[in-house]
């Protein structure tokens, strides 16, 4: 052992070690200054890490050679040096191709001063009035967000810190923030008593605060004045176009204000009845003050959340398509009337209207969370997956405690056949709560890419049994599996409720192509067609189709979808 150190002092290999790594780390650093000043791709430095990492064998091995070269044999101990080497080596390739950016690293970074969150405010009354407490918080949440240089949490992170036991300094390092807006609000009768403070998150302390005791009809009053307050205390500078986004106002009908926070209220409950009744809210706004383009905006998310889930798209798509429009006509400098009219371009097949729509709701609102998650998925579609995920990643930070936003950032790997990376991703959500709705359906699809049917079946029937899509791709794992009995006793199943209620037809698509059926697959594909099914626009990425593709049918459907450029 003393001769085989010795021969390793002399032939140099910690000599060069130590200096490839030096050159190494300062490489990367230099690649990493590059990639950030001229927007490169996240693939550079993953593929500078890989060269790096390969050519580390290279070097020790001629290292090893580097003295004694008269002496070529090679020893037990130098070919276990090697192997290991090597094999090192190898690992370093392969970790390195893993990664990919959709996943955050597990600490935050913070943002600069000029970032904030606003949690919830209390409610102090009638619980019936915490439809209030919430719009008010969300509502002053949504215009600062409009301004371009503060920073500001989506509304599903910080919502999820009510009634926390979590202090200020905790709560604001988890959410990568240096301030805190919290408050409460007090109704009685036609009174409205608003308190509210702003708390730097370094050390705890109230910076700023106040009371509003107002009539109701005076309570957009309360928010010019919260929303002023917050930019003078950060000294924050506003030019002309930041200065009009801060003083401009939705709406000035308080009772129009009000039931557009009941309809908001109504929406996030996400259940049939929700979606409806924020539906009946929104008219009744629109009713009161036609030129309120939010609540327009309104409309459209809850037409398009009903169309996901519950009813055929054909009913509602013109709705929506009126409904977007009216926003961007009313209010041409509102962010979600833009992402609202680009959603429904999306799912319409105007892909390229889509992107624009999406990009200019970018430029109205950078930290716009749900422009960045939409946009992800149309560049998804697109098969721009690099660009799907950096979009992906960008809608984490702004909302990076959101288990939803964390399990959509797979999506994009899964659609660019990423598998293991999906499992991945999902398993996280999975680990944090496995009741979050449609990841089980999520890791089931990269299971069954992956060919790991017993872990997609198990994962497809881990998801309430509501979601008849997974009922559906449970019976194309089956298929798969050659349990042809169980896959047609599923498919019956579905095809009788879809009778009375509504069954993505694309999903039932999905199952004949699991059972080798191609035209059973067309049938239901034109009928998604007909239900203007939101689905078709994956035709192009969904690796389940593969089998239909070279199909003729297949490039004229996806010619009526509008896929063809």
């Amino acid at each position: 052992m003393r001769d085989f150190l010795e021969r390793l002092g002399k032939r140099y290999v910690v000599r060069w070690l130590i200096a490839y790594l030096a050159v190494s780390w300062a490489g990367l650093e230099f690649l990493g200054f590059l990639t950030d000043t001229f927007a490169w791709s996240v693939v550079v430095p993953r593929i500078g890490t890989a060269v790096l990492a390969a050519g580390l064998p290279v070097v020790l091995i001629l290292s090893w050679y580097h003295g004694e070269r008269g002496r070529q044999r090679v020893s037990g101990p130098e070919v276990a040096l090697l192997t290991v080497t090597t094999l090192v080596g190898l690992l370093l390739i392969r970790e390195a191709a893993r990664f990919e950016p959709s996943t955050l690293p597990a600490g935050l970074p913070a943002f600069s001063q000029a970032s904030i969150a606003v949690l919830p405010f209390r409610n102090i009354g009638d619980t019936s009035d915490l439809y209030y407490a919430d719009g008010l918080a969300e509502e002053i949440l949504t215009r600062l967000a409009r301004l371009p240089d503060l920073h500001v949490i989506a509304r599903r992170s910080s919502f999820l810190f009510r009634d926390t036991a979590l202090d200020v300094t905790d709560i604001g390092r988890q959410l990568g923030v240096a301030h805190l807006l919290e408050g409460s609000v007090q109704r009685a009768e036609n009174r409205v008593r608003v308190r509210a403070q702003l708390i730097s998150v370094a050390d705890g302390f109230e910076v700023w605060s106040n009371q509003y005791d107002v009539e109701m009809d005076d309570i957009l009053a309360v928010q010019d004045s919260i929303s002023r307050a917050i930019v003078d205390t950060l000294q924050i500078t506003l030019g002309a176009q930041a200065e009009a986004l801060l003083t401009a106002r939705p709406t000035d009908d308080p009772h129009a204000f009000d039931l557009y926070l009941r309809g908001r209220y109504a929406f996030y409950r996400a259940t049939p009845a929700g979606l409806a009744e924020s539906l009946d809210y929104y008219r009744q706004a629109v009713a009161l003050d036609s030129t309120y383009a939010l609540a327009y905006s309104g409309m459209v998310d809850s037409y398009l959340i009903t169309g996901f889930n519950y009813q055929a798209p054909a009913s509602l798509l013109d709705d929506a398509m009126r409904a977007a429009e009216n926003a961007v006509r009313l209010d041409p400098a509102l962010p979600a009337a833009h992402v609202s009219l680009g959603f429904v371009r999306m799912v319409e097949g105007d892909l390229d209207g889509s992107e624009a729509s999406f990009r200019r709701a970018l430029q109205l609102d950078p930290d716009n969370d749900d422009a960045h998650r939409w946009y992800a998925s149309l560049l998804t579609y697109l098969g721009r997956f690099d660009a799907g995920l950096g979009e992906m990643a960008e809608a984490r930070r702004l909302d990076p405690m959101s288990l939803n936003t964390m399990a959509e950032a797979a999506l994009p790997l899964y659609y660019a056949r990423r598998y293991r990376q999906t499992v991945d991703e999902v398993t996280r959500v999975v680990e944090l709560n496995p009741g979050s709705p449609r990841v089980h359906l999520w890791r089931g699809w990269a299971h069954t890419m992956l060919g790991n049917y017993e872990r997609a079946l198990a994962d497809y029937r881990a998801e309430p049994a509501v979601l008849t899509g997974a009922r559906a791709h449970e019976g194309h794992v089956l298929a798969l599996m050659g349990r042809m009995d169980e896959a047609r006793e599923i498919h019956d199943e579905l095809v009788a409720r879809a009778d009375t209620e509504w069954v993505e037809p694309f999903r039932i698509a999905l199952l004949h192509v699991g059972m080798g059926d191609h035209d059973g697959a067309f049938r239901w594909l034109e009928r998604a067609y007909e239900a203007r099914s939101f689905h078709l626009v994956t035709l192009d990425v969904d690796p389940m189709l593969d089998p239909i593709r070279d199909d003729p049918r297949f490039e004229d459907l996806r010619r009526r979808v509008g896929l063809l450029h």
